[in-house]
């Protein structure tokens, strides 16, 4: 087994051993560096004098994922007194036992320059020997030196390798990114399949953005994924808990129009303004059609006017379309048929077309012909009369 595997094997048992802290006790108090280390990793948190104190023992049994632990705990001065000297003098101890997660925590110190002096070359050598002998976060960090051209020669097709190899080795963040260019295929060649499954490990783990892109993907139409209600409301409602604003915002969208669960419209107008008051413009859009409509709510034109005003001024071209039609029909506003136009044309120039039927509901030939010095003259393609 590599010290790659050993490493995961160790974690793996440590979530599971709660009947067997006594057996790891006594082995333990047999002088088992193993059986150590795993107490440090349990009491590390609920008791961390007695977590030290275990590391210790195994650490003077020089056991390789003990020195590591040991060096990031004074590279970090959590529970021991900050030292960068006997912090690097441990993680090389550790790498040089063969420990993978020692070359990757020594590869942080010579990127950042941290404790030592920077040497990203140096950093990218150590990643590779890590990511060549197993470990996801080597290989994940070694795909972003290549994308970046960090202590290496920029090669993206290099980064896709070792971040695929990570993905496959189970790291979330790289299941994510990898899942991401698998689906849309502007990176990779396109296989859809495979992307949707990769941001479902990710997602599952526990990534909030593959959660949100899920959420996403599954309650829109698209060309990706069948909808599917259920699935959507999902992963919008895990991301939402984990903080995402848009997954926050489309799960308020799906109480108020009871998409993949029951409706309630009071806890879906407050989950859509929270949303749209950090920052989610296609919520404060649906707020806005929320209270044009007034349907489940008292129509109120002068809010859903605000809440559209809100929208375009986050840089959302798409609100100006219905700005226009309050200012049109003086919905919310005073009527004002020059800023009709000139919304109205804000949203065509940012790629909104409007079919002729919507131009002459508006009437937009006979508003543009009118603007002042012929400022929007031609913006329009009306026909000849």
């Amino acid at each position: 087994m590599s010290q790659a595997e050993e490493s995961k094997t160790v974690t793996k048992q440590v979530q599971a051993i709660k009947p067997d802290i006594a057996q790891l006790k006594t082995q333990a108090d047999k002088g088992q560096a193993k059986a150590q280390y795993q107490l440090f990793l349990f009491y590390k948190k609920q008791d961390p004098a007695l977590a030290l104190r275990y590391l210790n023992q195994a650490v003077q049994q020089d056991y390789p994922l003990a020195l590591n632990a040991m060096g990031w705990l004074y590279y970090k001065g959590d529970g021991v007194t900050q030292d960068n000297q006997k912090a690097v003098a441990f993680l090389n101890k550790a790498k040089d036992k063969g420990e993978i997660f020692a070359y990757v925590n020594l590869a942080t110190l010579y990127a950042r320059g941290d404790a030592v002096a920077k040497d990203e070359k140096k950093a990218a050598e150590l990643l590779t020997y890590a990511a060549d002998h197993g470990d996801t976060t080597g290989a994940f960090n070694l795909a972003s030196a290549y994308a970046q051209g960090i202590g290496v020669q920029q090669d993206t097709d290099k980064a896709i390798v070792y971040l695929k190899k990570s993905a496959e080795g189970g790291l979330a963040i790289a299941q994510q990114m990898y899942g991401e260019m698998l689906y849309k295929g502007d990176v990779v060649p396109q296989n859809i399949k495979a992307g949707i499954n990769f941001l479902t490990l990710s997602a599952e783990q526990g990534d909030v953005k593959a959660q949100a892109i899920l959420g996403g993907l599954y309650g829109s139409e698209n060309e990706y994924v069948e909808q599917n209600p259920e699935l959507a409301f999902k992963w919008n409602e895990r991301a939402a808990q984990r903080n995402d604003v848009d997954a926050l915002g489309n799960l308020g969208w799906m109480y108020y129009q009871a998409v993949g669960t029951k409706r309630d419209v009071q806890k879906g107008i407050q989950m859509l303004d929270q949303a749209s008051e950090r920052g989610s413009v296609q919520s404060a859009i649906n707020l806005g059609l929320i209270y044009a409509k007034g349907e489940y709510v008292k129509k109120d034109a002068k809010k859903a006017f605000d809440y559209f005003s809100k929208a375009e001024q986050a840089g959302d071209m798409s609100a100006n379309l219905f700005l226009g039609d309050a200012y049109y029909r003086g919905k919310g506003v005073k009527r004002d048929e020059n800023k009709a136009l000139e919304a109205m044309l804000k949203a065509q120039k940012a790629g909104y077309m409007l079919d002729l039927d919507t131009m002459k509901e508006y009437d937009l030939c006979k508003l543009e012909s009118r603007m002042v010095n012929g400022q929007y003259m031609h913006a329009f393609e009306c026909p000849i009369s």
